[in-house]
């Protein structure tokens, strides 16, 4: 998988978050966290699968539920930066 097709890390999240929080008296910014899963699994965490230990997977529209923080699911085909708009897969 290319690179700038990862999933992102519960940095990406935090950084959408404190945008939103950052923005939240703007009407002018909207902040959209796009993925293609919904269930997010802190990915620092997974070498604990090798011992037989089962990871706690969360919902991401529920982590970011009253963060002011738009989730979408889905693949980011395009940005166009001039138009300020994002293309989906779908």
């Amino acid at each position: 998988m290319p690179a700038w097709r990862q999933r992102h890390g519960g940095s990406g999240m935090a950084a959408a978050a404190y945008a939103a929080g950052s923005t939240k008296r703007r009407d002018d910014v909207q902040i959209t966290l796009v993925d293609p899963r919904e269930r997010f699994t802190e990915r620092l965490r997974l070498h604990l699968t090798a011992t037989g230990r089962q990871l706690t997977s969360f919902d991401i529209p529920e982590l970011l539920a009253d963060t002011g923080v738009e989730f979408v699911r889905g693949w980011v085909t395009a940005l166009d930066a001039d138009a300020r708009t994002v293309h989906l897969d779908d």
